[in-house]
């Protein structure tokens, strides 16, 4: 998009030197646009990537669980077994992991 910006900023220059003042400021709510869009992005971005490290982490943490819950003799329920992000057993897991996730980058921000 920043290839898009800079077109736009040399039309909008174009258009200041042309004397029409009132283009130009058109170009520059379009560039405004765009900032917000690209910013708007980033922040999406940046939540999509944490979504799929709280679903990696929250399969890791059933699958251990799973894996170790015979050593304890404690049996797991039959519907559970599988990991199902959709499931509210999954749904469950992928919010304590979210919560934990955040809690921790919080108290490393603090130090």
């Amino acid at each position: 998009m920043s290839e898009l910006i800079e077109t736009l900023k040399r039309t909008q220059k174009e258009i200041v030197d042309r004397n029409h003042p009132g283009w130009g400021n058109a170009v520059l709510w379009a560039i405004d646009k765009i900032d917000q869009l690209e910013a708007r992005n980033a922040e999406l971005e940046a939540v999509i990537e944490r979504l799929a490290d709280n679903d990696r982490i929250a399969r890791e943490f059933h699958d251990m669980y799973e894996w170790l819950a015979p050593n304890y003799g404690y049996n797991t329920r039959h519907e559970t077994r599988e990991y199902d992000s959709l499931s509210p057993n999954g749904r469950l897991m992928l919010e304590t992991c979210d919560k934990v996730v955040c809690e921790y980058a919080r108290k490393a921000l603090e130090e």
